[in-house]
């Protein structure tokens, strides 16, 4: 039995086979093959070649044999041989076509079309998988880099007579990049010996671009512009690693291996010691598709930083992924793309003239042309490309995106139309451009990246067989290929058989024109418009409806759509208001409305918070507010009026007068957090943003001088509020990650979903509807029973409905006896300036200043306008002593107390099978959130307490953290999980350490949660000496408090929350005494939690 050939083997047996029965056909003429094969592979090729050769007696003479590359010599050679085809065809006997490379193989095709037209043969040999020393590998990777980088490919955007596409990345680049002195250890994540960035950009923005002219400078060894010592670079596109990993099931470090040796180049048994010399360039996170992929990469990425495996790496990601990645690639220093300047523009604009042969004056033209909106859009590297790749053909430049865009997709279309057969009828323009069109969409939506040849095909089969029979539109698939694989702008050939776009923006824009005329793809769009990976599609579609058919329902319903999804609402990581920046960074033909109403939506997502942990959408959102456009101007001022003065707004609930450790910050960053800790960076990054930055200049540019005094107070006069509302935004709904495992319980955050309660929702909502103009009610339940989830539910629902609907700050309460009230509170601010509010006091029965606020609303009750609807609810545990307390006080304000019988909230999950039910639902929640594995089972809930959501929620994520005996005390297993947290985030710290710290801290939270807070630096220093916390830990301390458990609502550090974990940690500490009168005191609190529950 005759063994098998070695895989790598194969391809070469398959192709001496094919080569000698072929030379047996063509015995009249010349026969014309094509290998496609990296340089390795030359020497293993030239042996088969001449064996063939051999067995048929064919002389040298009579082989023309023409190893092709992309450089300028070669293009040469080609050009001569095209026009020496007839004689070659009569002469010779083999005419022996070796491109390098696909790249090669499309110079190939564009340099000698007529040789190429009818290959006899056309065959793809894979590199051979050969072990090498490591200085081997490191000399062919260098060369690769050299070969595959040292040019930028217009093939498709220039004339198809051009004998230049292929232009010097050296001679066009523009450096957006600023160089970097030598890096300095990250403070927060410190990478040791090495150095690991990440880049965010737009589409077009040069990300690649810079990548490849890292590859080629330092494949040169001539420069160092990152200051990293003579490395060798490796770019690898990660869309072809994704290909491995779906194929192969390959890990990250054999997958490096694997792209190795697909390109050509040997690599030593073990790759891994050999990367401390490497610069590996890593293109294209956002082409990984799922967060599992991603971590396969970033998870040793990072860990060979850390260890000084790695010599240094960048890596590269479309901005829409930020806000889902910020996390994972926290410890990657973060570089900054900035637009290209004007003269960067000229000096690309000329060069691109004379390196395609065109007379210096002609450059300067074009230069001089570039002014205006045509200077916008040229800022973008891609779009400059494009710009002057038509100026070039057509001696015009559109100036507009969409208008550019349109012209190129018209390129593309015309080439689809001139591969038809003479003989065959021709399509038109709108059928070609469905066939396009439709195969970008197909493509984007099946990978995103690249496809296989065979698949690609039978994609290309089915289209065309819609109108051809089936052997028709099979030959019409092939010759579309061949043009793609020739010289069309849209797709091109890959490394390893398989197929991607040449430009993914140009794909973008032909997939929404399929979606804008397929009812199933536009479905699609009309159901997740704001889902970060459509929003360039989602922006051609904006663009192409308002430029072609601005009357159309179709229009309509899309920004209905748009405006519909666009209302920020919680944590949600499947959408983004990117979409909307971009919109209205460039605003398309659209009803004045309708442009206000996309303005209001994004000062929402603003003041939200949304944009906090995605720095690159804040720098586009500054851009836009610093510089809109006119018809926007009259917008923004309205909605930034509106959202500083609002009661929704983070700026009113600043503290007004009473002083703050963030008091004196100028334009430093917090130095009262420790840059150590895991979230510092995120802080400064906001604190110092361009968001929080740009404030109080949009008040001036956009004379808000006449805003309410408490938004002018904190703007002008409150010198912390921008670190302020950085902490809050960290703190929000819209910024899950790094929080501690007890506030993953806070309803505000919602990460178990809000459910149930149907018939306490209706009887709200009767109660809201009525006609009293004012109304006051009280909720009362016992602590964890979902008073406050509730009442959230409910504030955000209304919200939804654009109601002004709010939880009063506590501090709002502070000073109800002051006679100019009004102006201190944000809450009556709220109410004066809406005839409309729903309002709720959570933990009233606490609040010192309630009963000067009820007396207030009686007032206004009797003297309310018919137009008024003013809702307070009450949140309580209680409805005893403390009620009638106030009734018997202030017998004025029984008519108001007593319209609506108070609400008793009951527990939830009364019976067995209600909290195994609760508790599955909410273990499932904690899993999505923080990546674990969910119990198969509910445990044992038969204890009292679990008739409570708050309860139930805590054994729930107890048991996701792995917590020994989650359900015996869920509270304190979770404050356990609290203090090893407090631990990981202080390891600068001695580990012998850890017991007294988390002492300590203990010790300041319960004072924090019995005093309601900590408001300042000196609080927490008289609280540290009473406690006797140890001198070379407070410091450490307050920083890390400051961040977790951020005072948004009490000043410098917040009460534990929720308020029952809080009570469970007071708890904990006076166990901790043996003082009788605590243990006396002891023994009551834990008499009265008894009887809560009961």
């Amino acid at each position: 039995m005759t063994p098998t050939a070695p895989a790598s083997d194969q391809p070469l047996a398959a192709l001496e086979r094919d080569l000698h029965a072929q030379l047996l056909l063509t015995t009249q003429r010349a026969a014309i093959v094509a290998v496609v094969a990296p340089p390795s592979r030359n020497p293993e090729l030239e042996t088969l070649r001449q064996r063939v050769l051999d067995r048929h007696d064919i002389p040298d003479d009579a082989v023309i044999a023409e190893v092709i590359t992309t450089d300028p010599a070669s293009a040469t050679r080609l050009t001569h041989l095209n026009r020496s085809r007839d004689t070659l065809l009569r002469e010779a006997r083999l005419i022996w076509l070796q491109p390098t490379s696909p790249a090669a193989e499309r110079a190939m095709r564009r340099h000698a079309p007529d040789l190429t037209s009818a290959l006899d043969l056309h065959v793809t040999i894979p590199a051979a998988h050969d072990i090498a020393p490591w200085e081997t590998c490191r000399e062919q990777l260098r060369a690769l880099m050299l070969e595959r980088h040292a040019q930028l490919d217009f093939t498709g955007l220039l004339p198809p007579t051009s004998n230049r596409t292929a232009l010097p990345l050296d001679a066009l680049y523009q450096p957006l990049m600023d160089e970097r002195p030598p890096p300095l250890p990250d403070l927060r994540h410190p990478l040791h010996a090495k150095v690991g960035c990440v880049v965010f950009a737009h589409p077009g923005a040069g990300k690649t671009t810079y990548l490849r002219h890292l590859a080629l400078t330092y494949a040169r060894a001539q420069h160092d512009p990152l200051h990293l010592g003579p490395l060798t670079p490796l770019l690898i596109p990660l869309a072809d690693y994704a290909v491995m990993r779906e194929d192969q099931s390959l890990p990250f470090k054999e997958g490096l291996e694997v792209w190795l040796r697909n390109q050509g180049v040997p690599t030593p048994p073990d790759l891994e010691p050999h990367l401390g010399e490497v610069l590996l360039l890593l293109d294209g996170l956002d082409d990984l598709k799922q967060e599992a992929a991603r971590r396969d990469v970033l998870d040793p990425l990072l860990a060979w930083l850390r260890d000084g495996t790695l010599g240094a790496a960048i890596i590269t990601s479309r901005s829409f992924l930020e806000p889902e990645v910020a996390s994972a690639v926290a410890p990657l220093r973060r570089l900054e793309l900035h637009p290209a300047d004007p003269e960067a523009i000229g000096r690309f604009a000329r060069a691109f003239i004379q390196l395609r042969g065109a007379p210096p004056e002609r450059g300067d033209a074009l230069a001089r042309e570039l002014t205006g909106n045509l200077l916008n859009l040229a800022r973008t590297p891609l779009l400059l490309a494009f710009l002057v790749a038509l100026y070039e053909r057509e001696g015009r430049m559109p100036d507009r995106r969409i208008e550019l865009f349109r012209r190129l997709g018209e390129l593309v279309v015309e080439q689809r139309v001139r591969v038809r057969d003479p003989g065959a009828r021709q399509l038109d323009h709108d059928e070609a451009r469905r066939i396009v069109a439709e195969l970008s969409w197909w493509l984007i939506r099946q990978s995103g990246a690249t496809t296989d040849e065979e698949t690609l095909l039978h994609k290309l089969t089915t289209i065309e067989a819609r109108r051809h029979e089936l052997a028709e539109a099979e030959q019409h698939a092939r010759r579309l290929l061949d043009l793609l694989r020739a010289d069309m702008a849209l797709l091109a050939p890959q490394q390893d058989g398989r197929w991607g776009f040449l430009h993914p923006s140009l794909g973008e824009y032909f997939a929404a024109l399929h979606a804008l005329h397929d009812e199933g793809c536009w479905e699609t769009l009309l159901a997740e418009p704001l889902r970060p990976s459509h929003r360039e599609i989602a922006l051609f579609a904006t663009d192409w409806l308002a430029h072609n058919d601005p009357r159309s329902r179709k229009l309509t319903t899309w920004l209905d759509a748009l405006l519909t999804h666009a209302r920020p609402r919680g944590p949600r990581n499947d959408r983004s208001p990117s979409l909307l920046v971009g919109l209205l960074s460039d605003p398309p033909r659209l009803p004045t409305p309708r442009l206000h109403a996309l303005v209001e939506c994004l000062l929402s997502w603003i003041f939200g918070g949304a944009v906090a942990p995605d720095l690159s959408l804040q720098q586009d959102v500054a851009a836009l507010l610093s510089n809109p456009a006119p018809q926007l101007r009259s917008a923004i001022a309205s909605a930034l009026a509106d959202h500083l003065t609002r009661d929704r707004s983070s700026l009113t609930h600043l503290p007004q007068g009473a002083p703050h450790a963030m008091e004196s910050l100028t334009d430093d960053p917090p130095p009262l957090v420790d840059l150590a800790q895991a979230r510092t960076g995120e802080l400064a990054q906001l604190y110092l943003g361009p968001i929080l930055h740009g404030l109080p200049a949009w008040c001036d540019a956009y004379d808000l001088a006449t805003a309410r005094a408490a938004c002018t107070r904190a703007l002008r006069q409150h010198h912390g509020w921008r670190a302020l509302l950085a902490v809050r935004w960290l703190t929000s709904p819209s910024s899950l990650t790094e929080v501690t495992p007890t506030r993953l319980l806070t309803p505000r955050l919602g990460v178990v979903p809000f459910t149930g309660r149907a018939d306490e929702l209706n009887d709200l909502t009767t109660w809201a509807n009525t006609a009293n103009p004012i109304a006051v009610r009280l909720i009362y339940g016992a602590g964890g029973s979902g008073k406050t989830r509730l009442l959230t539910h409910w504030i955000r629902d209304l919200n939804e409905r654009n109601e002004v609907a709010f939880f009063v700050d506590p501090d709002a309460l502070q000073h109800r006896s002051d006679s100019d009230a009004t102006a201190r509170d944000p809450w009556l601010q709220a109410i004066a300036a809406h005839k409309r509010a729903f309002i709720v006091i959570d933990y009233a029965e606490l609040r010192p200043g309630l009963n000067q606020l009820l007396l207030d609303l009686q007032a206004r009750h009797e003297a309310a306008r018919p137009d008024e609807h003013i809702r307070v609810v009450l949140l309580a545990r209680n409805d005893q002593d403390w009620w009638r307390a106030i009734q018997n006080a202030h017998p004025d304000l029984e008519p108001l107390l007593t319209a609506t019988a108070p609400l008793h909230l009951r527990p939830m999950a009364p019976t067995p099978k209600q909290r195994a039910a609760e508790f599955n639902r909410a273990a499932a929640a904690f899993a999505r959130q923080l990546n674990r594995p969910a119990p198969p089972t509910a445990p044992e809930l038969s204890q009292p307490r679990y008739r409570h959501v708050l309860d139930l929620h805590a054994a729930a994520l107890a048991t996701i953290y792995g917590a020994p005996s989650p359900t015996t005390d869920p509270f304190d297993a979770l404050l356990n999980l609290e203090g090893d947290d407090w631990i990981r985030r202080l390891s600068h710290l001695p580990p012998e350490a850890s017991p007294r710290v988390t002492q300590e801290i203990e010790a300041i939270l319960a004072a924090a949660t019995l005093r309601g807070g900590i408001s300042d630096i000196a609080t927490f220093n008289a609280l540290a000496e009473r406690l006797a916390i140890t001198d070379t830990h407070t410091e450490p301390i307050i920083n890390l408090l400051c961040v977790i458990y951020p005072g948004t609502r009490a000043g410098l550090v917040a009460p534990m929350e929720p308020d029952r974990i809080g009570e469970a940690l007071v708890l904990r500490v006076m166990r901790q005494t043996d003082n009788p009168v605590v243990a006396s005191a002891l023994e009551a609190l834990q008499k009265h939690a008894s009887d809560d529950e009961a």
